[in-house]
């Protein structure tokens, strides 16, 4: 029993010890180390060469099963974001935006080309390249309007009659999606 105890203080004042010198250089490293953990927002320089020279941003858009767009110069691409609508340029700053329902809106040579998106996240990088990340995207002139009017009434048919949180929750979903895709193709 003595000797175990001998052994385990000193085993502590060992990592004591170890502990203090370590506390110690906390602060230095983390004040060496911060210009570089905290940057500031800048918007693209060098590294946008290709966009400097034609003034456009290079697009994919993917989903988990096909990527619709790959590695396309477009003129600009509007996205339905969280926090907004963003309209994203060539050497626009960095930015990573979780996507709501909405109009995913691209405009390339002069033309619009619109697809609907039912979430996911948006990157656009500092090199003038954007990659959206979609669970759905689905040209607007392949969706139904009749079935997006009436799939409107359904959701709400279904949360009125839902009884418990789960199927509340999944009515809901549904129906701002359903509500997002009519407002995308311009119904009320």
């Amino acid at each position: 029993g003595y000797q175990r105890r001998v052994r385990d203080s000193k085993m502590f004042a060992s990592i004591s010890q170890n502990l203090s010198r370590t506390t110690k250089n906390i602060p230095r490293l983390l004040k060496s180390r911060s210009p570089s953990i905290f940057k500031s927002r800048t918007y693209a320089t060098k590294e946008a060469e290709h966009a400097t020279a034609t003034n456009k941003l290079r697009l994919t858009v993917s989903t988990p099963d096909t990527t619709i767009i790959k590695n396309e110069i477009v003129d600009i691409v509007t996205i339905p974001g969280e926090t907004g609508i963003q309209g994203v340029l060539a050497r626009h700053c960095p930015v990573l935006t979780a996507l709501r329902p909405g109009l995913l809106r691209v405009k390339k040579d002069g033309k619009n080309l619109d697809y609907f998106v039912s979430g996911g996240f948006a990157f656009v990088h500092k090199d003038s390249t954007c990659n959206i990340n979609a669970v759905e995207c689905v040209p607007l002139d392949h969706i139904d309007h009749e079935a997006a009017r009436s799939s409107v009434a359904k959701y709400q048919d279904l949360l009125a009659k839902s009884n418990d949180d789960e199927s509340k929750a999944s009515a809901r979903v549904a129906l701002r999606t359903a509500q997002s895709i009519c407002q995308a193709l311009g119904l009320k």
